[in-house]
């Protein structure tokens, strides 16, 4: 049988569930899984002689007993029945499995019953970088629907051998019965599972066992925040580094249990929010993490590659492996770093051609092994082992600046008197003209700022308000995702009487003042507005969404090229253009002043 007559008897069943005892499509899909495990464990291997109708009662009977526990009614069991009778599952392989799955429950229906899933693509790079082998232990602690574990059979099993010995924990009930119905539901499956919380459960004798682990891959759940007070988290080192009343994210402690489970000298996978990386509140957390493993190997992925989970948070595979012997933590290291642009699909799921992700694998391959790289996959700078956690993101943004910009640079902030993020004042601070002018990222336009007065463009002034100065630059520095970060780039040149000659800005902005005796306002707004720079700076987003700190922003490298020139009849151009947005916007405050005027009642 293949795939789509699997699915097809999948939704026969699921509808007659629906039709007989009423279900809700999540109650059915629960039922079938329940069914499955039911019929796993009734032994059936004398069905043809023993009749349908008793048949249907042994499963029936089985369902009763089981944990789940079989909620169907014996009619709407024997309907189920009649549509997978014959299915011989055993014989199935598990991509037939998985693969009928996805079809019986289209995406949207996956994302209505909660059901997320890692895609292949990434689920199959990570399989082959880490490449456990036959008789190696594979486990993933938030194993979901098995997906890792199933590239695992599916690409590295080739052999008669066999492959890695799989295991799978999870906390939802219904994802470890859809993992165990993708990699086989028998005890010859080679798939072990268990329905328990990774994090707060004591260890499985036979699947969590500490220091026992070659290999982890897996996708924690992002943004689940831990209360720390509770009792459970003692045994945690990194919350001690913490010392929190804050909530701990519990990306950070599927970190630390990973470590401690891997044999010395085993290798995770981690699918992690960039944020783990940057957020400063986690800096000792990560030192701690350095003292237990190290960082070989990471691939930064762009936010469309969990859209359809409903996030655009920034996602990285960090590849961590515990030290081996006490030396280790000092031992240098040369971090292979892969930033993915292409992932084989756009924002809304559609196809994309040229993934990058199928030849990751051997490219970070050959940067380990040549030292350099091609300029997808590079090897960043050596620093002992247990820094490599620590100081990635400065790595990465160092091989960055490099790379883009060339090493015959100065930092932008030895150019610039002021680079700062401003200040966003609380709904009740704003207030109708006459007001100080708050500059928002919806007044820059790329093509020169816009002063005509929008919602909210009016705020009571501090009593010291840090204002904007003729010939600053602003950016934008705050969005839902990356790729608006430095989009939209404007220099100041006028502040018209008609807004009343001063303004300051939001803190979703950075402004940025050059020193005139250095470089021209319009010098820097070129160097600004190239698509390299502005890469370049997008990469020093850091946050689960995408938020750029004026400190980051100030060690962005300028090409000493641009001092002398390089830029001139770029800059000549824009000092051009903002004339013309000089001229617009004395229109359209005019328009705006004579259309209030004729509003306003006769006296």
């Amino acid at each position: 049988m293949n795939a789509h007559a699997l699915a097809k008897s999948y939704g026969q069943a699921h509808d007659a569930m629906r039709s007989i005892d009423g279900l809700q499509p999540a109650e059915a899909l629960d039922e079938l899984l329940n069914y499955l495990e039911a019929r796993s464990g009734a032994n059936l291997s004398d069905s043809s002689s023993v009749g349908f109708e008793e048949t249907v009662e042994r499963i029936w009977q089985v369902g009763q007993q089981q944990d789940g526990r079989l909620q169907l009614s014996l009619q709407a069991t024997a309907a189920v029945h009649r549509a997978l009778e014959t299915v011989d599952f055993d014989s199935l392989t598990a991509d037939v499995r998985a693969t009928a799955f996805r079809e019986f429950l289209s995406p949207e229906v996956r994302k209505g019953l909660g059901i997320f899933l890692t895609p292949d693509a990434v689920a199959q790079m990570v399989v082959r970088i880490l490449g456990p082998g036959t008789g190696d232990t594979l486990l993933d602690p938030a194993c979901g629907s098995g997906t890792f574990l199933l590239h695992a059979t599916q690409d590295l099993v080739g052999s008669e051998c066999g492959g890695p010995s799989l295991r799978g924990v999870d906390k939802s009930g219904r994802m470890v019965s859809i993992a165990r119905l993708n990699l086989g539901i028998g005890e010859d499956s080679g798939f072990a599972s268990a329905v328990q919380d990774s994090l707060s459960e004591a260890f499985d004798a036979n699947l969590l066992q500490a220091d026992s682990v070659k290999f982890i891959a897996t996708n924690p759940p992002f943004g689940v925040e831990i209360d720390p007070q509770a009792s459970w988290l003692s045994k945690y080192r990194v919350v001690q580094t913490l010392r929190a009343t804050r909530s701990i994210p519990s990306e950070v402690l599927f970190l630390e249990l990973g470590l401690r489970l891997l044999k010395p000298g085993g290798t995770m996978a981690i699918v992690l929010p960039r944020s783990v990386l940057t957020n400063r509140a986690l800096a000792e957390a990560r030192s701690m993490l350095g003292t237990l493993g190290y960082v070989y190997a990471a691939v930064d992925l762009p936010t469309e590659t969990f859209a359809s989970t409903g996030t655009m948070t920034r996602t990285c595979v960090l590849f961590v492996r515990r030290y081996a012997s006490n030396d280790e933590p000092a031992s240098l290291v040369r971090v292979r770093y892969c930033r993915v642009e292409n992932v084989g699909f756009d924002m809304t799921g559609r196809h994309r051609a040229g993934s990058q992700l199928e030849v990751i694998p051997d490219r970070l391959q050959n940067a380990a092994c040549d030292g350099a790289g091609d300029g997808l996959c590079v090897q960043l700078r050596a620093i002992p082992g247990e820094e490599t956690l620590s100081l990635l993101h400065g790595l990465i943004l160092e091989s960055d600046h490099s790379a883009l910009l060339g090493a015959d640079s100065v930092p932008l902030e030895d150019l610039c008197e002021l680079i700062a993020s401003g200040t966003t004042p609380a709904r009740s601070k704003y207030v109708e003209s006459p007001g100080l002018f708050i500059l928002k990222v919806g007044n820059l336009t790329g093509q020169g700022v816009s002063w005509l007065p929008r919602d909210r463009n009016f705020c009571t002034a501090s009593k010291t308000p840090r204002l904007a100065h003729r010939g600053d630059i602003l950016m934008t520095a705050a969005a839902h995702a990356a790729k608006y970060i430095a989009k939209k780039v404007d220099i100041v040149s006028d502040i018209p009487p008609e807004v009343g000659g001063r303004a300051t800005w939001v803190a979703e902005a950075i402004l940025l003042r050059p020193r005139a005796d250095l470089i021209s306002p319009f010098q820097l707004l070129a160097f600004l507005r190239l698509l390299s720079t502005q890469e370049a700076i997008r990469n020093m987003a850091t946050g689960q969404t995408a938020h750029l700190r004026a400190g980051d922003l100030a060690t962005l490298p300028v090409p000493t090229s641009v001092l002398s020139g390089s830029l001139d009849s770029l800059a000549l151009v824009l000092e051009q253009e903002t004339r013309l947005a000089e001229q617009v916007n004395r229109i359209g405050l005019k328009e705006v002043t004579l259309i209030a005027e004729l509003d306003a009642p006769a006296t």
